[in-house]
């Protein structure tokens, strides 16, 4: 039965902590915190795992691939970088971003991440390579809210502070401009419901009720409600 008791309290990081994700088996919670470092925690413990240092910046996102042996993260420092979690090494250095990296994911294989900025591009990575993929243009303000990929990974999703949000097919990406979502105010998260390409962005202000929702077929976008 749960009891809302606290069951660890982990402590360690020496300024804020803005991040954190847990592994996909759930044994490992992944921290990131204004003092530069990751910490891998050991859930069914509170003992520190690994910690991951070489950001020059805060650490503002991470996220596990879904095998859960990388940790992706992002930082202020412009760069993300792919970990290796059970070493603690580093694997790969992803730098082009102009400004800070603020929120990434992977896609649902693994294979590639997607990065969004303050720069206000989304980039997609090579996870095994670093070599960046596609620089995805179009947002008029910072990326704050990518990012997600429909479960079948043949499209993205990116929320800005351009009060907007975008869908891109990344199979044909350069050949036709993202659908639009356009709201009322900031987009800060985003989830994927239904089918595999409908995206609903989610306003953390009034009205709480409020969503938009695009669903892709093919060519032709139409815009409907969510449903359970």
């Amino acid at each position: 039965m749960a009891t809302g008791q606290v069951q660890q309290l982990l402590s360690g990081h020496e300024d804020k902590v803005w991040t954190l994700a847990f592994s996909p088996n759930g044994k490992t919670l992944a921290t990131g915190s204004d003092d530069k470092t990751i910490r891998l925690w050991d859930v069914a413990t509170g003992q520190i795992q690994q910690v991951l240092s070489g950001h020059e910046g805060d650490v503002e996102t991470l996220a596990f691939s879904p095998d859960g042996t990388t940790l992706a993260t992002g930082s202020w420092d412009k760069t993300a970088r792919l970990w290796d979690v059970a070493t603690g090494q580093v694997q790969q250095v992803l730098s082009g971003h102009g400004s800070y990296v603020l929120t990434l994911a992977f896609s649902p294989d693994g294979t590639t991440l997607a990065t969004g900025s303050w720069d206000k591009t989304a980039w997609l990575w090579h996870v095994a390579t670093g070599q960046v993929q596609q620089v995805l243009s179009g947002h008029e303000g910072y990326v704050i809210s990518v990012l997600a990929f429909s479960p079948d990974g043949k499209a993205l999703a990116t929320g800005s502070d351009d009060q907007t949000a975008r869908l891109w097919d990344l199979h044909y990406v350069n050949l036709s401009p993202p659908e639009l979502l356009t709201a009322t105010g900031q987009l800060t998260n985003l989830r994927v419901c239904r089918d595999t390409l409908t995206v609903v962005p989610i306003l953390p202000f009034p009205p709480a009720d409020t969503v938009w929702v695009k669903e892709v077929w093919g060519p032709q976008a139409v815009a409907e409600a969510c449903g359970p």
